[in-house]
């Protein structure tokens, strides 16, 4: 078998490129149908494992009698689960017959769903149709990538056996956090929004409009979206040259417009309840309390945060209080701009090349340092773990380096406004990612797109060199 030379320097992205070639004899892996089958049953044993197993088996309990000190103690995976139970007691998403204004009701109302049909074995049944859910995240990746690319660089099945090796997505599966589940519905909206504009249909605009309408309430990320949504499906009518279409130009506008209203639900619910006319106030807590706190205690300032809390905590109107965070932060940045932008570099970093393993590792109480936080299960030090994170920190920087090659590449061949929408697409998921810091899960909306970018960039290359060193030239 004839196998393309692979550079050193690529690491395990060219690895997973060659074996991707010897795969592909056997298994046509690049077919959506295997793409999502292959990953429910990564899936499916993933859970099988972890329910075989007295400690892990522990660690996917809900945290409360038995379990209260489990590895999601103190999470929160409770703020999702009690407004679910709520909602069937009460009618309302929160606590009795208030509603709950910090998250949107998406989530819940899932849970909720999962315990009203199968009773007592809803955990189960959750995890279950999260497997079946986020198996969805590979077919559609790819579906993806052959609307943007029309060669036919080997970069699929690498990209794919990327997505499982990395755990991108099946780790995530027995968790009950929002992270994984509005990623991968938001990818689901994002082809149909793609398929709206190349087929110029309706059927898929409306599908785009159901899946990122109802992700809109799941996370309070996509505000302003609406904006995004032109430059997205603009950027697929230009590369399809049909831009000027009239019916692309109303398929478009109607979204957008559609789409003002869809992503701002939640916020139309905080103003009739609270007057309060936003999402939640999850965006002001994270600048206060992953950024400026952290800031201030660097500055030796810890106290000074102390007092800034109690002040916080003292305000009872939602409103006022969240103004009072975001002004405190913002005071704190002006204050100490160099340790404010070392820490938000700091939870970059994180951010961008956290391993998803570290998932695994937790269920059986393992991590890639010894913690021992306050009212949060303690976890031991694994030097497995700690060997992971660090191979997946230099993984990850390939891939990223690939990826800014793309971007390169894009913007000297002119492609202006495809360029700017790829930056404007990154910049509203991770900014708050770089913000809040800490976990791979953050980068999830966007890492499927990187990925593609990526490999479809290292295939490229692979194949311009293969090419020249078969015709016996030199690669300039």
């Amino acid at each position: 078998m004839s196998v393309a030379p692979c550079f050193g320097h690529l690491i395990i992205p060219c690895v997973v490129i060659q074996m991707a070639n010897m795969v592909d004899v056997k298994i046509r892996l690049q077919s959506p149908a295997v793409q999502y089958f292959a990953g429910l049953i990564v899936s499916l044993v993933f859970l099988l494992v972890l329910m075989n197993s007295k400690t892990a088996y522990t660690n996917l309990q809900v945290p409360e009698g038995e379990y209260q000190h489990n590895r999601w103690e103190g999470t929160d995976v409770m703020s999702y689960v009690n407004p679910a139970r709520n909602y069937l007691e009460y009618g309302v998403f929160g606590e009795g017959n208030t509603p709950d204004y910090v998250r949107g009701i998406g989530y819940p109302l899932f849970l909720s769903v999962m315990m009203k049909v199968f009773g007592s074995k809803w955990l189960v049944a959750t995890f279950l149709f999260q497997a079946a859910i986020f198996a969805f995240a590979y077919p559609t990746l790819t579906k993806i990538a052959a609307i943007l690319f029309k060669q036919k660089y080997p970069y699929v099945i690498p990209a794919f056996l990327f997505y499982l090796v990395s755990g991108a997505y099946f780790t995530k599966v027995p968790i009950l956090l929002t992270d994984t589940f509005f990623s991968v519905f938001f990818i689901i909206g994002l082809y149909f929004g793609l398929l709206s504009i190349v087929k110029q249909s309706w059927k898929y605009l409306f599908l785009q409009l159901f899946f990122i309408g109802y992700t809109a309430q799941v996370r309070p990320y996509l505000i302003f979206y609406p904006v995004l949504n032109v430059f997205i499906l603009l950027s697929a009518a230009r590369r399809y040259h049909i831009s000027d279409s009239r019916k692309v130009k109303i398929l478009i506008s109607t979204s957008s417009v559609l789409f003002l209203v869809l992503c701002n639900m939640q916020s139309f619910r905080n103003y009739l309840n609270y007057g309060f006319f936003a999402p939640s106030d999850v965006s002001s807590t994270i600048l206060f309390t992953c950024l400026a706190k952290p800031v201030l205690v660097n500055v030796n300032e810890a106290d000074r945060a102390e007092k800034m809390q109690a002040e916080i905590d003292k305000i009872d109107n939602i409103q006022k209080r969240s103004s009072l965070k975001r002004r405190y932060a913002i005071n704190t940045f002006i204050e100490y701009p160099l340790p404010t932008l070392k820490q938000f570099a700091k939870n970059a970093v994180s951010s961008l090349g956290a391993a998803h393993h570290y998932d695994i590792a937790r269920f059986w109480g393992y991590h890639w340092c010894d913690t021992n936080i306050p009212g949060k299960m303690p976890f031991k030090k694994s030097s497995l773990v700690y060997a992971a994170r660090i191979i997946f920190y230099l993984v990850y920087f390939v891939i990223y380096l690939f990826f800014g090659f793309f971007l390169v590449r894009v913007l000297r061949e002119k492609k202006t406004f495809f360029f700017f929408t790829i930056l404007i697409f990154l910049f509203s998921f991770l900014f708050s990612a770089f913000i809040a810091g800490g976990a791979g899960r953050m980068r999830l909306p966007v890492e499927g797109i990187i990925v593609i970018f990526s490999f479809y960039e290292i295939s490229r290359i692979k194949y311009l060199k293969a090419t020249c060193l078969s015709a016996k030239t030199i690669c300039q």
